[in-house]
């Protein structure tokens, strides 16, 4: 709870595919602290939503560490945090687990019903 900013750094241009650590981010956005990051498109929209700060290359890395230094009370503020947490509460393994039963629940019905017609 002492860390204002933490931090996830990845090769973001050499190992595109391989970027993705969803264990880390639900981690991170579990504390409601300021985020930087490489880019990972799977949360481009916590970028859109100005709840982390993500970059494609070093140049962007480094001028959003200074965004993020020079204003930390606003990417810190109660609200950002809160929004944080939820995020990563509503994105639990169990809340995954649920929703790809249903999902397969889902095709279940369908296809019994498909059956029986």
């Amino acid at each position: 709870q002492s860390i204002d900013i933490l931090l996830i750094i990845y090769k973001y241009q050499q190992f595109y595919n391989q970027l993705s650590n969803p264990h880390k981010m639900m981690e991170y956005l579990g504390s409601g602290k300021m985020i930087i990051a490489s880019w990972t498109n799977e949360y481009e929209s916590l970028q859109d939503e100005k709840l982390i700060l993500m970059a494609k290359n070093d140049q962007d890395f480094s001028n959003n560490f200074k965004i993020a230094i020079n204003n930390v009370k606003y990417w810190n503020s109660p609200d950002k945090r809160i929004s944080r947490i939820k995020f990563a509460l509503n994105n639990t393994y169990d809340k995954k687990i649920k929703k790809i039963e249903n999902i397969i629940s889902n095709i279940e019905d369908s296809n019994n019903h498909r059956h029986q017609t």
